[in-house]
Parts: structure tokens; C-alpha cells; sequence
């Protein structure tokens, strides 16, 4: 019986060794990309859940908004004392001829598409004068629904000569937010749907 040659045994068992760590050295990095993979998917994922979340959130506030703009006149006429309220504009349903021309004929063209971005505005008079109402409408009343409707009230003001008032409506309506529109000089209004 002939004896294996111990170098060509140590060889043998070193390359193998090599191989081994090779193959160890292969699966580490191909674990490692994995791992990396698997967080850009999930990042993904994640960024895919927010936007459709972010679209369902948009279409329920645009189906809000188009409830409230139907049911808007008589909370706004009784929070503000308006008498004779009507909706001359509202993003659902377009400004009416009146406004427009009323509009064009004493702002700029700045001015006046900022205050068409109104979700609406309602016309009336408060206590024998004619006053608008520049109206936000939101499911849950944040800070910019009471600075725009606070700035764009302003701008409607100063163009008109007429006393406009701001008011934000929503579904919900953060206690902070009520001290924010005080300070602002924001009537808020809850609608439920």
C-alpha cells in the first residue's frame, strides 16, 4: 500500500482552504448586495405605499371639498352674520361672470389667479355692507389652509375695497390650528361629512 505524498496532501488541502474562503468571501458579498437590494425595495415599496396614500388623500379631499362647496353657505352665513350669501366662485364649479369681470377690472394677473385658487368665495352683506368671505376647505385644517386663507382675504380686500373675511372649513380641526387662525384672524368651521 502505497503512502499519499504529504505535499500533495498540504497542496491539495490549501487549495481547498482557498476555494473555501473564495466561496465564503462570494456568499458574503453576494449577501451583502442582497441586503442592499432588499432596502432599495423596500424604499421603494414604501415611496409606492405614500404616493397611493397621497392619492387616496387627494381624491378624498377633492370629494370633500365638492360636498362642502354644495352645504358651505349657510355655516359661513351664520358664523360670519352674511346676509344673502352666494357662491360666486368655487374650484369645483368655476367663477362666476360677475366676480371676473369685477376681478380683472382691479387686480393683477397675479393677484387674481392667487385669489381663484380660492376653494370658494362666497358674496353677501354683513351688517347692511357688502362683504366677501374667501373660503379654505380642507379634511383636516392645517397651517397653509389659514395662511392662504388669510392672505388671500387680504388680497381680495385691498383689490375690492370690500370687507373680506377668511374662513377655513374642515372635516377636523387641531386645537393648535384654533390658536393659529385666532392670531390670524381666521374663522374656522367644522363640516363633517
Amino acid at each position: 500500500m502505497t503512502q499519499p505524498d504529504p505535499d500533495t496532501t498540504d497542496t491539495r488541502l490549501q487549495k481547498l482552504s482557498d476555494r473555501f474562503d473564495d466561496f465564503a468571501e462570494e456568499t458574503r458579498n453576494f449577501m451583502e448586495e442582497t441586503r442592499r437590494n432588499r432596502e432599495i425595495d423596500n424604499r421603494r415599496f414604501d415611496d409606492f405605499v405614500k404616493e397611493v396614500r397621497d392619492d387616496f388623500a387627494r381624491l378624498n379631499g377633492r370629494e370633500y371639498e365638492r360636498h362642502v362647496s354644495h352645504t358651505l353657505l349657510s355655516p359661513v352665513s351664520r358664523r360670519l352674520g352674511l346676509r344673502r350669501p352666494r357662491l360666486v366662485h368655487s374650484a369645483a364649479y368655476g367663477t362666476s361672470e360677475e366676480l371676473n369681470i369685477r376681478l380683472e377690472d382691479l387686480m393683477e394677473r397675479n393677484d387674481l389667479l392667487d385669489v381663484e385658487l380660492s376653494d370658494a368665495i362666497v358674496r353677501g352683506t354683513h351688517e347692511g355692507e357688502p362683504a366677501y368671505a374667501v373660503v379654505e376647505i380642507s379634511l383636516t385644517i392645517g397651517d397653509r389652509d389659514i395662511i392662504r386663507a388669510a392672505e388671500r382675504a387680504s388680497i381680495l380686500q385691498e383689490a375690492t375695497g370690500v370687507r373680506t373675511f377668511a374662513v377655513a372649513i374642515g372635516e377636523h380641526i387641531p386645537a393648535h390650528q384654533e390658536t393659529r387662525a385666532d392670531a390670524m384672524n381666521v374663522a374656522l368651521i367644522q363640516i363633517a361629512e
